[in-house]
């Protein structure tokens, strides 16, 4: 059996190398439609929790990071137990908008909603942090953030509460330069935190509007 599951590994890989030199913004629907039903069964059989955590599998084996089956808290964690927040983001020529959605505890008292949102941060980031990657629609890797915990505690401590339930740290992908500008600015900010100089963050700037577009 582990021999036919290795063969199975490498059709599958030459198949999807094959989606990919087809070319085009999409695989070709028909083809997907051939394989969608029996790969979806073998999907479901061997992952839990499989609509939730491909991304984390796939992301984990190639990182040496271990997926956690939970539904809540970390997605992934190292061998040394940091914990990581896995995002990934479809971005392709007609749909250039990146969408990372944290979520944000409701309620009307402005103090208890942010004690539970710190506290969800230090469970999903502990010792580690954000990981957001933007693909495109074959998976392949256009770019990616890396938040750590400091700077997201920071974060979200100064974050402004609205209605909603979420919020969204992506944006659209500039049709100038392709760059994703609100992104680079906040990985800007998480680069000082890294130089261990927090007090040099310019947090009006951070949550300032910014232009998609140069």
């Amino acid at each position: 059996m582990q021999r036919r599951a290795a063969a199975l590994a490498l059709e599958l890989e030459s198949f999807r190398q094959a989606l990919i030199a087809a070319g085009g913004d999409a695989p070709d629907p028909a083809l997907v439609k051939i394989i969608a039903v029996p790969l979806c069964k073998l999907v479901k059989m061997t992952i839990p929790n499989a609509h939730q955590k491909l991304d984390e599998v796939v992301f984990g084996a190639e990182n040496g990071l271990d997926v956690q089956e939970h539904q809540h808290g970390a997605d992934l964690k190292d061998a040394d137990g940091n914990s990581f927040e896995l995002k990934v983001s479809v971005c392709t020529k007609k749909n250039r908008k990146c969408n990372f959605n944290w979520n944000i505890p409701r309620g009307k008292i402005a103090e208890v909603r942010r004690f539970k949102l710190l506290a969800s941060v230090r469970e999903k980031t502990g010792g580690g942090g954000a990981i957001l990657r933007v693909v495109d629609a074959f998976g392949a890797l256009i770019a990616e953030f890396k938040f750590s915990e400091a700077f997201l505690l920071a974060y979200f401590n100064r974050l402004a509460f609205g209605a909603s339930g979420n919020h969204n740290l992506g944006c659209t992908r500039c049709r100038t330069c392709d760059g994703f500008h609100r992104l680079e600015k906040l990985r800007g900010a998480n680069d000082i935190f890294a130089l261990a100089e927090p007090w040099k963050v310019d947090w009006t700037a951070v949550f300032a509007p910014t232009a998609a577009h140069c």
